[in-house]
């Protein structure tokens, strides 16, 4: 089961895109020095389907979806 922590609209991720990033949590990489390591435990929402078309609705404009 995914859980996500937060979702934004970015530009620099995918090349000519309005993208919505979705910051997924429970990372197992614990990279050295990772600027988002709150990503690392088990934390937010569980991402369904539902909420994945919700997340989309909310954000008009988005041509991307980056995970």
């Amino acid at each position: 089961m995914l859980k996500y922590v937060d979702a934004k609209v970015v530009f620099a991720e995918v090349p000519d895109e309005v993208t919505l990033a979705i910051n997924i949590s429970n990372c197992p990489c614990q990279c050295k020095g990772c600027h988002s390591s709150y990503l690392a435990g088990d934390v937010g929402e569980v991402l369904t389907i539902t909420r994945i078309e919700k997340l989309i609705n909310e954000n008009n404009g988005i041509t991307a979806i980056c995970f």
